[in-house]
């Protein structure tokens, strides 16, 4: 980890690493990411985004076996928003939806950081996330 970015103890709570993570993954820091979230790895609000981590660090090179496992994950219900953005990594932007829209029924309060979110980027401009976006700020 840079010197800039002292790693957090063993007692950082599991939001502060998924935090420090997706930073991370979204700089293409995919080994310091999966560093940050190893030592919380019994929460069950990390695993979701070390898959995502793993994932993306792969880019598209996965063998079936891969993307099934990738796949069974995204579509489990406790990786809540973490799902989605695994669908929309393997390029399944109406699965991606799907889990949205359960989250947009479940209230998740991870929908906040929807509209400025840079893993949304890619169907940012969709009428279907547009309509999404608009029942969040509803809400």
């Amino acid at each position: 980890m840079p010197a800039s970015e002292p790693a957090p103890d063993a007692s950082a709570a599991p939001a502060t690493r998924i935090l420090l993570a997706r930073s991370k993954i979204q700089r293409g820091e995919y080994d310091d990411a999966l560093k940050v979230l190893r030592d919380a790895f019994g929460s069950m609000a990390v695993w979701p985004w070390h898959a995502y981590a793993q994932l993306r660090a792969k880019g598209g090179d996965l063998t079936d076996v891969e993307r099934s496992r990738f796949e069974d994950t995204a579509e489990r219900a406790d990786t809540g928003m973490v799902g989605a953005l695994l669908w929309l990594q393997l390029g399944n932007t109406d699965e991606a939806f799907r889990v949205l829209d359960r989250r947009l029924d479940a209230n998740d309060p991870d929908l906040i950081r929807l509209r400025v979110d840079p893993e949304w980027a890619p169907p940012r401009q969709s009428r279907q996330f547009l309509r999404r976006l608009a029942r969040v700020c509803e809400s």
